[in-house]
């Protein structure tokens, strides 16, 4: 891993411990037919894992998408 190398992770809600966990992590490239609209919102969470790397929430408008 290095600076500015591309990840991607997939999150979706864990109800055993009401919080969040990756479905999975990419690494410069993500499969299938994902699609990212402009009215979707990118906050900032911080560093969450000590990585040195700023974690990005995803809030989407798409509510049919369990994965954010």
């Amino acid at each position: 891993m290095y600076a500015g190398d591309r990840y991607v992770g997939v999150l979706r809600y864990d109800p055993a411990t009401h919080g969040i966990k990756a479905d999975g992590i990419l690494q410069n490239t993500l499969p299938g037919g994902w699609t990212m609209s402009q009215r979707d919102a990118y906050p900032q969470a911080g560093d969450l894992d000590a990585n040195g790397r700023t974690e990005l929430f995803v809030h989407t408008v798409d509510t049919a998408n369990r994965h954010v």
